[in-house]
């Protein structure tokens, strides 16, 4: 008897449905197409207030929509754009915190509330903090709208919170440099973006 688990058999990670709701009321303008992908990933049916979806999906949507409209930054775009309210209890949470570090322990602690098969994580070394967010779900393929749009909302926290005041030394992320010039993404840092880390 095999007593391996199988990874295929792994309860899917799911992600709450106020994050559909605040990315498809982001940009409303576009509603044929945020039908279309909503229908295209069974995301449609779902109620924002009480309802989780699967992350895999979530995360298909996202990166689907940034291709149809031609937006290869709508998870930044979003970030800087998104308040408090989109986390809920999480955001004033963290923005009511004593301090930074405390902030975003908070999140790494408390994300599973709203986002499941995530991590976020702080470390300190020395001057240095460095906060780390990934999918732990390697099945999650398509996941660079997700990623970039989650690093850059809890930067916009950190920015809420230190009212401007922190500063960036470097972003990472791992998926491939996009197509093109990434001097949008550079600019909304404010620091070097490296790719594929």
């Amino acid at each position: 008897m095999n007593s391996r688990p199988n990874p295929h058999n792994r309860i899917e990670a799911t992600i709450s449905c106020q994050f559909v709701a605040a990315l498809t009321d982001a940009i409303d303008e576009h509603s044929d197409v945020i039908e279309h992908g909503l229908r295209k990933f069974d995301l449609s049916s779902h109620d924002a207030a009480t309802t989780r979806v699967s992350l895999r999906r979530y995360c298909e949507f996202f990166d689907w929509l940034a291709v149809e409209l031609n937006r290869p930054y709508l998870g930044r775009e979003l970030a800087m754009l998104g308040g408090p309210e989109t986390l809920g209890a999480v955001s004033y949470m963290f923005l009511g915190s004593k301090d930074l570090e405390v902030a975003l322990r908070n999140l790494g602690h408390y994300l599973l509330a709203v986002q499941e098969g995530s991590k976020l994580y702080l470390e300190i070394d020395g001057e240095y903090a460095f906060v780390d967010y990934r999918i732990l779900d390697d099945r999650i393929i398509h996941r660079r709208q997700d990623s970039e749009y989650s690093i850059g909302y809890t930067w916009r926290l950190m920015q809420l919170f230190s009212k401007n005041t922190c500063q960036l030394t470097m972003v990472e992320f791992e998926h491939d440099r996009p197509a093109g010039s990434e001097g949008p993404i550079k600019r909304i840092f404010g620091a070097p973006v490296l790719f594929r880390r």
